[in-house]
C-alpha cells in the first residue's frame, strides 16, 4: 500500500544529490592532499601547520564516502530492480544495458584520457626522476594491458587501476554487484552462482576492501527502496551519522580487516537510518539550494573518475612554473592558494567533461537498448 505521507521523490532526490556531491568532494579533497600536500606524519609535530590537521581529518572521511556511494547505488538501482521485477517486467538484458552505460559512459573516456593527461604533465615537469610528480609505478599502469583490464571491470582483480587513478577501484565493486543482484532472485542457483562469483573475485584481488563482503553495503540501499515509512526522528538520525563518522575518523581511521569492515558497516547502517528518515518525512522538504546540488551532482560521477589525472596534470603544470605542488609543505599562502585551485581545477574540468559524457547518459541508454534489441542476422 502507498503511503501517501511519505516524502516526495523529487525532495529526497534532491537530498540524493547533496550526498552525492559531497561524498565526490571528500573523495577529491583526499586525493588533492596527497598529491600536493606534503602528509603530517613526514612532519615534525613543531612543525605541522594547525590548518592542515583540519583540512587532514576531514579529508580522512573520503572512505566513508564512498561507503555513502554504496548505499545510494544499491538503492537506486537495486530499487529499479525490484520494482520491475514487482511489476511483472524485469529483463536482464534491458538492465545491465543500462547499467554498462552509465559506467561506461564516462569511465571509458576516463581511461582514453588518462594517458594524455599523464603525457601533457610530464612533458610539463619531469623533476629528477623523470616522472616528475608522478609515482614510477603509475608509469607503467597507464599502458595498453592495464586499461584493457580496467575497461573489463577488473581493476583491482587482475591489475592494477590504469594511470594510478586511485577512485577506479570502486567501480569494479559496483559493476559486479549490478551483475549479481538479479541472480539473488533466480533461485539457489542464482544465488550461489551471485556468492561463487563474488567470492572468486574476492580471492583474486590485489588490493582494496574486498569485494564480497561489501556487498553488504551495497544491499542495504536496496533495502531501503522496499522498506516502509517509519516516523525516524530526522535530528536524531543525522546526530547518529555525524557521530558514527567522527568516531569512526578518530579512533579506527586506519583499521583494516575486520575492524575497518564493521566501522565501514557502522557508516552505512547510520546512513542508510539517515535516508529512512528523510524518505519517510511526512511533509515533503527540499535542501536548500537544491537546484544548485542538482547541478553538482550532475556531474559527480565525472568528478570521481577523473579528478586523480587532473590533479596530477595541475600537479606537474604547479611545479613547472611555481615550484610548488608536489607534496610541498603546506606553510605559506601560497601552497594553501596552489592546493584549492587543484581542486577548483578538477571541478571545472570535470564539468566540463561531463557536458560530452555523463549528460549524456540517457541518450546513450536508449540506445544501447536499441542496439541489443535488434535481431542478429546469420
Amino acid at each position: 500500500m502507498t503511503n501517501h505521507n511519505a516524502q516526495s521523490p523529487a525532495a529526497f532526490s534532491a537530498w540524493l544529490d547533496l550526498f552525492r556531491w559531497l561524498a565526490a568532494s571528500v573523495v577529491v579533497i583526499m586525493h588533492a592532499g596527497g598529491i600536493l600536500m606534503l602528509p603530517l606524519t613526514y612532519i615534525s609535530p613543531a612543525e605541522r601547520p594547525p590548518a592542515q590537521y583540519i583540512y587532514s581529518f576531514v579529508a580522512g572521511m573520503a572512505h566513508y564516502g564512498v561507503m555513502m556511494f554504496f548505499v545510494m547505488s544499491g538503492y537506486l538501482v537495486g530499487g529499479s530492480w525490484i520494482r520491475d521485477k514487482a511489476a511483472g517486467r524485469a529483463s536482464f538484458g534491458e538492465y545491465m544495458s543500462k547499467r554498462v552505460a552509465r559506467l561506461t559512459i564516462v569511465l571509458y573516456p576516463t581511461l582514453a584520457l588518462t594517458p594524455v593527461l599523464t603525457l601533457l604533465g610530464l612533458l610539463a615537469y619531469r623533476g629528477t626522476t623523470g616522472a616528475g610528480v608522478y609515482p614510477m609505478h603509475t608509469i607503467g599502469e597507464a599502458g595498453f594491458a592495464t586499461i584493457a583490464c580496467n575497461v573489463a571491470f577488473l581493476q583491482d582483480v587482475g591489475c592494477q587501476v590504469a594511470g594510478g587513478n586511485l577512485s577506479l577501484w570502486s567501480l569494479t565493486h559496483e559493476f559486479w554487484y549490478y551483475v549479481c543482484f538479479p541472480l539473488l532472485f533466480m533461485g539457489w542457483r542464482g544465488r550461489a552462482t551471485a556468492f561463487v562469483l563474488l567470492g572468486t573475485l574476492t580471492w583474486f584481488q590485489v588490493a582494496s576492501v574486498p569485494i564480497l563482503p561489501y556487498f553488504a553495503v551495497w544491499l542495504l540501499g536496496a533495502a531501503l527502496s522496499v522498506a516502509p515509512q517509519k516516523n525516524i526522528n530526522l535530528n536524531a538520525a543525522a546526530l547518529l551519522f555525524l557521530a558514527v563518522i567522527v568516531i569512526g575518523r578518530v579512533t579506527m581511521k586506519d583499521a583494516q580487516g575486520l575492524p575497518g569492515f564493521i566501522t565501514d558497516m557502522s557508516v552505512a547502517l547510520s546512513f542508510t537510518l539517515l535516508l529512512w528518515s528523510l524518505k519517510s518525512r511526512s511533509e515533503p522538504s527540499h535542501p536548500p539550494f537544491a537546484a544548485l546540488h542538482a547541478r553538482m551532482a550532475g556531474f559527480s560521477y565525472t568528478l570521481y573518475c577523473t579528478h586523480v589525472p587532473l590533479l596530477y596534470l595541475f600537479s606537474s603544470v604547479s611545479m613547472a612554473l611555481l615550484g610548488i605542488g608536489d607534496r610541498s609543505p603546506a606553510r605559506g599562502m601560497m601552497n594553501w592558494a596552489v592546493l584549492f585551485a587543484a581542486i577548483g581545477f578538477s571541478f571545472v574540468m570535470a564539468s566540463l567533461i561531463s557536458k560530452l559524457t555523463e549528460d549524456k547518459t540517457a541518450e546513450f541508454r536508449a540506445q544501447m537498448i536499441t542496439w541489443l534489441a535488434k535481431p542478429v542476422r546469420i
